[in-house]
């Protein structure tokens, strides 16, 4: 099977634990996965058995210079490519597509899959057409709806494109995008614990996230405080972010410190673990002021293979993960709403909440297994041609 390289700008990133459960699926599916970084950074994660992490970086102007001498007649194509994708300097693509260029004919490398459509894959597609290879890429959010540059010529480029969602890939058909496939990002459901938890007396929501404006936290907040005390559950919120002072701030004028906690940056063997002990999820994304959103957000998925239901927003990918049988659906920054269906679920009966639990974790099985994911996702790239 083929040899699939990985590019990503920096890795790794801790809330990206989406693109280590694909590699892990595609290894399963005996591909040789090796992934490629400008800049390794020092986070601890657990790398999937087999992977090989190279970054960039190493490779030497002189052994970059062979290898271009070598490949004039690749040379003309790819400064052609350079020149659509204009965003990024002629000169600045040439050089670093050639060092990821010669890791890939180093490793043998057959294919090249980028994470992200921003940058990234730019030097990913000008490494492909120097190794002449294919080379596909996955949508997000910010990279396709905020950082849009060349994303037409990105879409045409590209052996194939996935997109997370519903609704992105009907925004890549409107751009034109003629290869594009619909690949829900996987959860590894192994690493996720379901238990038959009743509802307690105390109950007790999660939230999981980067404390930026997308999340929708401002809006869960003044939820809580709008909940009569006897009926208010208690609130973790897990993770780090730009916001975090402005939320807990928040918190403390609307007078719900004792029921919210921020938990700050947990792990996520710490979630999957933890995260049994909570009652529901709550995620109140919101399309932010400067057109970020969350896509298809692993996160929920993820709290639905615990058996968690959960309480979000009908933006973007959301109605595709939950359902009225797997939670509550809002509309977004809808804080009367967000009470409404925080108080339904805080009054569930008993056999109603074990059913809503029993089908998120059903749902995700079904439905968002990454080895069934990454089985769809090894076919692609094993058809895929320059």
């Amino acid at each position: 099977m083929k040899h699939i390289a990985f590019f990503i700008n920096e890795f790794p990133v801790p809330s990206e634990t989406f693109v280590l459960t694909e590699i892990d699926a595609l290894l399963k599916q005996g591909h040789p996965v090796t992934l490629f970084c400008f800049k390794y950074l020092k986070n601890e994660v657990v790398l999937p058995e087999g992977l090989k992490v190279l970054s960039v970086a190493e490779v030497s102007t002189k052994e970059v210079a062979v290898y271009c001498a070598q490949r004039s007649i690749r040379l003309a194509k790819a400064w052609q490519l350079a020149l659509e994708l204009d965003a990024i300097s002629a000169q600045s693509l040439l050089y670093h597509g050639a060092k990821l260029a010669y890791l890939l004919k180093k490793h043998q490398c057959q294919h090249i899959h980028c994470h992200f459509m921003h940058s990234g894959l730019a030097y990913s597609m000008i490494a492909a057409c120097w190794a002449n290879i294919p080379v596909s890429s996955i949508g997000h959010g910010h990279d396709v709806y905020i950082n849009q540059q060349n994303l037409e010529t990105k879409l045409r480029r590209c052996s194939f494109n996935v997109a997370v969602c519903g609704d992105m890939e009907a925004h890549f058909a409107g751009l034109g995008g003629q290869k594009t496939n619909l690949l829900h990002c996987g959860v590894n459901i192994e690493r996720f614990e379901f238990a038959h938890k009743p509802m307690s007396q105390e109950k007790k929501l999660l939230f999981v996230g980067r404390l930026v404006e997308k999340k929708g936290l401002t809006y869960a907040l003044s939820a809580l405080a709008n909940l009569p005390h006897d009926i208010r559950p208690a609130l973790d919120i897990v993770g780090e972010g730009p916001l975090k002072a402005t939320l807990m701030k928040q918190a403390e004028q609307l007078r719900i410190n004792d029921h919210v906690r921020f938990l700050g940056y947990q792990t996520p063997a710490w979630i999957s673990q933890i995260g049994l002990h909570y009652h529901g999820f709550l995620a109140p994304f919101c399309i932010a002021d400067n057109g970020d959103c969350d896509t298809g957000p692993v996160v929920l998925k993820e709290a639905m293979a615990m058996g968690l239901p959960v309480i979000t927003t009908n933006i973007m990918g959301c109605p595709e993960i939950a359902t009225a049988n797997t939670g509550f659906l809002v509309e977004q920054k809808n804080v009367t709403q967000l009470v409404k269906a925080i108080t339904a679920f805080c009054q569930l009966p008993t056999p109603s909440y074990l059913s809503m639990r029993q089908q998120a974790r059903q749902q995700v099985e079904q439905c968002f297994n990454a080895q069934l994911q990454g089985a769809k996702l090894s076919q692609w790239i094993e058809q895929a041609r320059v």
